[in-house]
């Protein structure tokens, strides 16, 4: 999406609409993943099979960008 240094939740709060829905975007997309990855954590803390890495991989969220404008 253009955004080099910076990660999008940076433009939270940003008078720009895409700016900030992309912000709103990317911190949902960071949270499911980071859930995601403290689930499988937690399987195998509990001694339960965990996903291979190419599963995890597979699993992991993907970001669904919702801005709609210009």
């Amino acid at each position: 999406r253009g955004y080099t240094k910076r990660e999008p939740s940076d433009y939270a709060g940003s008078s720009n609409p895409r700016w900030a829905q992309d912000a709103a975007d990317w911190i949902a997309h960071r949270d499911a993943v980071m859930e995601y990855g403290l689930e499988v954590e937690n399987m195998a803390k509990r001694g339960e099979p965990v996903p291979t890495l190419d599963e995890f991989k597979a699993m992991l969220p993907i970001i669904q960008w919702t801005f709609n404008g210009d």
